[in-house]
């Protein structure tokens, strides 16, 4: 979903929809993505975070057409 979105960056709110599952869970995932670097936030309000994959995360994604 991050790396094919529209939007360089994408909110754990936005995934969860995408995905149907809960913000709560979808921010858990993107967390630990993080602890592994597959992917980066930064926190851009009071209660807003973006996030974006790394080269690293990219690495890990299948080839298109597989």
């Amino acid at each position: 979903m991050i790396a094919s979105a529209p939007d360089p960056v994408v909110t754990s709110s936005e995934l969860a929809e995408a995905l149907d599952m809960s913000q709560q869970g979808a921010y858990n995932r993107l967390s630990s993505l993080e602890e592994k670097g597959f992917v980066r936030s930064r926190k851009v309000g009071a209660s807003a975070r973006v996030w974006w994959i790394t080269d690293t995360g990219r690495s890990e994604l299948p080839p298109l057409g597989s």
